[in-house]
C-alpha cells in the first residue's frame, strides 16, 4: 500500500507512513520583449489616429508617404518593430475631377488620406480595348487602374478603382451620362492640407499606443510642449502598468545651458533627454532624429548590456565639440549626449535618464538606463509569469508557494541573463493578509551595473642603474 492519505498541516495519531501530492508549478518563464518601439508622428499620408504596425523602412515609406523620417532612424537604431500612429485633427485631401468627352464632370477623385502628398494622374487614351488611371509622385508610377474602354466609363472606372490604396473614386452629384471619359495628361491633384498638431494631439495619438507592448516611445517633434506631453503621456501609462522610456531631443542649435535646463526639468527616469548630436558625412542628426536613434538601440539591446559608449552607426563626427566640465554638466543635468569614440567616430558619452535627483522611493539606480531596463523587464516578466496562474490556483499555502516558486525561477533566470545578481528572493508581503483571494509577496533583487568607470594608478620608481 502507498501510505494514508493526509492533509497539509494534519497530525497524524498511528506511526507510519502517510502521503499526500500537491501540483508542482513548472511555468514557462516571460522571456524580455526587446526590440519594440512605438511612435506619435506628422505625415503628408495615411491615417489619423490609427495604430499600424510596422516592420521595414521601406513599408513605412509606403503606408506614410515621405522618405521614413522618423522611422529611418528607429530602425537604424536596430528596432524590428514599431507602432506607428499618425498624430494630428483635420486636414483635407487631395482631389481632382474627371471629364466626359462631352466636357460633364463625371468622376470625383479624391485622396484616400488627408494631407499635402503631392500626387499626379493620367488618364490615357483607349489602347487594345483598355484605358489606364495612373497615379505617379515625383515621376515614380505608383499605381495602374485598369478600365474596359468604351460604355459607361465613369461606372467601369469607380468599379476598378474600388481597391485602389490611394484614391476614392464616386460618379460626380447630378452626372447621369454614359459614355467616354476624356483622356488627361499628367496633371497634378489640387493639393490638400496637413492636419494640424500641437503637444495635446500627439499626446492623443501616444494613448492610442497604451493597448501595445513596447521599450521605447519617440515623437518628430522637438517643441516644449511635446516634450511636456510626452512626459505626462509617460506618467499615464506607467499608471497603466508600461515600463518603459519616453525619448526626446532637442536640437544643438538651442543653447547648451538651455537644453541642460530643459533637461533638469523633466527628472524622471522613464524619460531620456537626448541633447547632442552627430554628423554623417556633412548631415547632421540631432533632435527628435537623434532621439529615435537612441530609441532604436534603447529598445534593441538586451539589459544586460550598456548603450554607454556604444557606437552609433554612420556617424563620422561629434555635432560639437565639448569640454570635460561640460560633459560634466551634461551628467549631473540627466542629458543624454555624445563624444569622440576611441576608433574615430561617436558613440554614447554616458547611457543616462533624465533623473538626476532621485526621491521618495527612487534610488540613484533609476539614473541609468540600463538598470532602469532591467528593474522595468523584471517587473513585466513577473507579471508575464504569474498572470497565467491567476485564477488557476488555490490561495493556500500550496498556491502562494507556487507562486514564490515561479518568481524565485525567473529570478535565477535573470541572474544566469547578467541581469540580475544572484540570491535573489520572494518573501510573502506581512503587510498585505493573504486571506480570500489576495497574496502579497516581496521579490528582492539587486540589478547588475555595467562597468563604466576604470581607475587606474600608476607606480613608478626612479633606479639609478
Amino acid at each position: 500500500m502507498a501510505g494514508i492519505a493526509f492533509s497539509a498541516g494534519q497530525s497524524m495519531i498511528r506511526p507510519g507512513v502517510y502521503n499526500r501530492y500537491v501540483q508542482v508549478a513548472s511555468p514557462l518563464y516571460a522571456g524580455a520583449s526587446d526590440g519594440i518601439v512605438s511612435c506619435a508622428f506628422s505625415a503628408q499620408w495615411g491615417p489619423l489616429g490609427e495604430v499600424i504596425e510596422i516592420t521595414s523602412l521601406k513599408q513605412a515609406i509606403s503606408a506614410f508617404g515621405g522618405d521614413g523620417g522618423i522611422f529611418r532612424q528607429i530602425f537604424m537604431g536596430g528596432a524590428s518593430t514599431v507602432y506607428a500612429v499618425r498624430a494630428g485633427l483635420g486636414g483635407t485631401a487631395a482631389v481632382c475631377t474627371l471629364m466626359d468627352a462631352a466636357g460633364a464632370a463625371a468622376v470625383e477623385v479624391s485622396a484616400r488620406y488627408v494631407g499635402t502628398r503631392g500626387l499626379k494622374y493620367e488618364l490615357t487614351a483607349a489602347d487594345g480595348g483598355v484605358r489606364y488611371f495612373i497615379l505617379r509622385e515625383d515621376g515614380a508610377e505608383l499605381e495602374r487602374i485598369v478600365l474596359v474602354a468604351g460604355g459607361d466609363e465613369a461606372a467601369a472606372l469607380i468599379e476598378a478603382g474600388a481597391r485602389s490604396e490611394y484614391v476614392i473614386m464616386k460618379r460626380a452629384g447630378g452626372y447621369s451620362g454614359g459614355g467616354a471619359l476624356a483622356v488627361v495628361t499628367e496633371t497634378a491633384m489640387t493639393a490638400g492640407t496637413d492636419p494640424q498638431l500641437d503637444g495635446d494631439d500627439y499626446g492623443e495619438a501616444l494613448d492610442r499606443l497604451t493597448a501595445y507592448a513596447w521599450n521605447c516611445v519617440c515623437v518628430d517633434s522637438c517643441a516644449q510642449d511635446v516634450r511636456a506631453g510626452v512626459l505626462a503621456y509617460m506618467k499615464r501609462a506607467s499608471a497603466d502598468g508600461h515600463m518603459g522610456f519616453g525619448v526626446v531631443g532637442e536640437g544643438v542649435d538651442v543653447d547648451f545651458s538651455l537644453r541642460t535646463a530643459h533637461a533638469i526639468a523633466l527628472n524622471d527616469y522613464s524619460m531620456v533627454y537626448v541633447g547632442g548630436g552627430w554628423y554623417e558625412d556633412d548631415v547632421l542628426i540631432d533632435g527628435w532624429r537623434a532621439a529615435a536613434r537612441i530609441a532604436g538601440m534603447i529598445a534593441r539591446v538586451p539589459a544586460s548590456q550598456s548603450l554607454t559608449h556604444r557606437a552609433i552607426s554612420g556617424a563620422t563626427r561629434c555635432a560639437e565639440a565639448l569640454t570635460n566640465a561640460k560633459y560634466v554638466t551634461c551628467t549631473n543635468a540627466g542629458m543624454l549626449t555624445f563624444s569622440p569614440s576611441t576608433a574615430g567616430g561617436v558613440w554614447v558619452e554616458n547611457a543616462i535618464t533624465s533623473l538626476h535627483t532621485p526621491s521618495g522611493e527612487d534610488d540613484a539606480g533609476w539614473k541609468k538606463i540600463k538598470r532602469a531596463r532591467v528593474r522595468f523587464e523584471l517587473m513585466d516578466r513577473a507579471s508575464a509569469t504569474v498572470a497565467p496562474m491567476i485564477g488557476n490556483i488555490s490561495n493556500d499555502s500550496d498556491g502562494r508557494a507556487a507562486v514564490i516558486q515561479a518568481l524565485q525561477g525567473l529570478l535565477r533566470v535573470m541572474a544566469s541573463e547578467g541581469k540580475l545578481m544572484p540570491g535573489g528572493t520572494v518573501t510573502l508581503d506581512p503587510d498585505v493578509s493573504s486571506g480570500g483571494d489576495s497574496a502579497g509577496f516581496i521579490i528582492e533583487a539587486d540589478d547588475v551595473d555595467a562597468l563604466e568607470k576604470v581607475y587606474f594608478t600608476y607606480r613608478f620608481s626612479f633606479i639609478q642603474n
